[in-house]
């Protein structure tokens, strides 16, 4: 008897297993409507996809059949697309990421890899028979994870749990909407041999991008988008949570968080000449030697309404690194410059590392953010003070009603497609958008904004006004009165009439000095305080002008009446004091440590913040 009948008997069974196997994955077939159903929980059915009972219960199934279909003929979705959708649960990558293997398990290499007009969709209860109007991903998890070694040791985890990558502008048409993706770990120092996917021959893949790597080319109108997608808890040497090459891709209704990078970028790191847009997205709680909310090289991204803050850096940057090199060959193309639009990058307390560090040779334009050191660089209507948000310890990075950044965004950078926040409010709530992931919430306080207040005094009479922004099911206003601001009486109620309107109010005023507030009255009956309470002083017939404030070296101040300025530090010290004239007057704070100050000039009353 041949010795190696065994032998080939073993290897016939196997390859007849594997031909069955295949074939059993090949009767995929999409159900109306072009959707392939994926359920890791389904008992029973033919597992053909073409209903939640029949549902596939491996996602990376799919992706290998869909792949498959489209190498043997690119056009084979032309004019059509399938949607994929994902009830909750767990999923794993199973199958090696690089084209030539991809129906073996490359253990680390293994990867979902997203493939052109077939759009993944997540967020759907795992029972009954849920449709678009049924889904919810924060409510319903679907997790993408690389965990696919021993529990919780990321030692073993796949490189990329998700990878968006092709050579061809024209199909980079992917997308991923409503899933978690987590336990990636692009830890090693070495490149992967042979990961090929669409004729591009990826480097470098197994030290970048634990979470979700992109690799597109730019150009075209088509981006690959990852939308309403939380990446929490991947480990890489760059990129962390997320790393956009090169690529046009859209970031939406994303929340990068807890992600960590042995090097740069522990949340996300952008790199090459990359024309992305990223929209109502959240960084938070990352780390990284360098950037540890963002680190972008050479990148020309749109930032739109970005909250990236609480992150760390052991090197700089805490929040962003940012580094654009400027090359002098003529022969080179010159890069565009990044954009911020309506964002927010701060970092609480002070850890002596610099939030945001920028290179030099770097050129980037920043509008209608809280930005720190944001004035040398292209832009306006910037604000360097705390966005005062709701819990940062318990990571809540929703606007208090009495943050700056609340109407102070530029309204023609929100796109049509945006109408909500990252929490699916409305986006636009009074005059403006706010800056930051987050609008105030329309329904979380009095439904009423009050865009200015202020006083005046002349002739012995009083003058206060205030201008509204949103008025919804809104009442009244009633302006009260006190002699010392500690006690007040009610001087006049004034009907509310309708979203940005001006109220004026004259009244006799006494004393020398008066304080005035607002006590704002909604239908139901419940009322709060606008924060801001005004003093009006007899002998203070012109307005004090101070500028700028926040100030670092000097501060400016137009005067009517000559006297003395007594500068007091929080604890009510005083710490400098300068003689002033009429007319505009310089006085140098750059001593002053950082912080608030309080100011007296005559009957006269201000403060100003000392910036670092």
């Amino acid at each position: 008897m041949d010795r190696n009948l065994p032998s080939l008997c073993f290897k016939l069974f196997v390859a007849c297993f594997l031909l069955s196997f295949n074939q059993l994955r090949g009767q995929i077939t999409p159900g109306p409507g072009g959707i392939v159903y994926v359920n890791r929980s389904v008992t029973g059915g033919t597992h053909s996809g073409n209903s939640w009972a029949n549902a596939v219960p491996e996602l990376a199934d799919v992706l290998l059949w869909a792949r498959d279909q489209d190498l043997a003929n690119p056009n084979w979705l032309s004019g059509d697309s399938i949607r994929v959708f994902v009830a909750e649960g767990t999923y794993k990558p199973l199958y090696n990421a690089d084209e030539a293997n991809r129906h073996t398990d490359g253990t680390i290499d293994n990867a979902f890899v997203l493939i052109n007009k077939v759009y993944l969709y997540g967020g759907f209860p795992g029972t009954g028979n849920p449709g678009l109007q049924d889904r919810e991903w924060k409510a319903y998890p679907t997790v993408l994870s690389g965990d696919i070694g021993a529990p919780g040791d990321y030692a073993d985890n796949v490189c990329h749990v998700v990878i968006i990558a092709g050579a061809n502008p024209a199909r980079q048409d992917k997308k991923i909407d409503g899933f978690v993706v987590t336990g990636g770990a692009a830890t090693y120092s070495q490149q992967s041999p042979g990961v090929r996917i669409e004729d591009v021959q990826m480097q470098y893949v197994r030290t970048e991008a634990g979470g979700i790597f992109i690799l597109t080319p730019v150009g075209g109108d088509v981006f690959s988008q990852v939308l309403n997608t939380t990446v929490t808890e991947n480990h890489a040497n760059f990129g962390g949570g997320v790393s956009i090459r090169t690529a046009n891709a859209l970031l939406k209704n994303v929340i990068i968080k807890d992600n960590t990078a042995a090097q740069n970028g522990g949340g996300l790191i952008s790199s090459g000449s990359n024309h992305s847009v990223i929209v109502n997205t959240l960084i938070t709680g990352n780390n990284a030697a360098s950037g540890g909310g963002i680190y972008s090289f050479f990148g020309a991204a749109r930032y739109h309404n970005l909250t990236v803050a609480a992150n760390t850096a052991t090197g700089q940057g805490n929040e962003l690194y940012f580094e654009n090199q400027v090359y002098d060959d003529p022969m080179l193309p010159k890069p565009d410059s990044a954009r911020f639009f309506n964002c927010i990058f701060w970092h609480p307390g002070s850890t002596g590392i610099t939030n945001v560090f920028v290179a030099i040779d770097t050129v980037f334009s920043v509008s209608h953010s809280i930005f720190p050191g944001a004035q040398p660089w292209p832009g306006a209507g910037n604000l360097n003070q705390a966005p005062v948000f709701t819990d940062v310890a318990g990571k809540d990075f929703s606007l208090r009603l009495t943050s700056p950044a609340i109407n102070k965004g530029i309204n023609d950078s929100v796109a049509t497609s945006t109408p909500t926040d990252l929490a699916g409010k409305n986006r636009i709530v009074g005059s403006y958008v706010d800056m930051g992931a987050y609008e105030n919430p329309d329904g979380a306080t009095l439904p009423v904004s009050v865009v200015s207040f202020k006083g005046a005094y002349a002739g012995g009479l009083a003058t206060i006004e205030w201008l509204s922004g949103l008025e919804s099911h809104f009442d009244h206003y009633e302006l009260e009165s006190g002699p010392n601001g500690k006690a007040f009486a009610k001087v006049i109620r004034k009907t509310a009439t309708g979203s940005h309107s001006l109220y004026k109010v004259t009244t006799p005023q006494e004393g020398p000095v008066a304080y005035y507030r607002l006590k704002l009255v909604d239908k139901d009956g419940s009322s709060s305080y606008y924060d801001k309470v005004i003093r009006i002083a007899q002998n203070a017939e012109s307005k004090l002008s101070v500028y700028p404030n926040p100030a670092k070296k000097m501060m400016y101040l137009q005067v009517s009446k000559a006297g003395v300025l007594k500068i007091y530090d929080a604890s009510g010290k005083q710490v400098q004091q300068v003689a002033v004239q009429v007319g505009k007057a310089a006085v140098n704070v750059e001593s002053l440590a950082a912080g608030l100050y309080f100011c007296v000039l005559g009957e006269q009353r201000f403060s100003f913040v000392k910036a670092r």
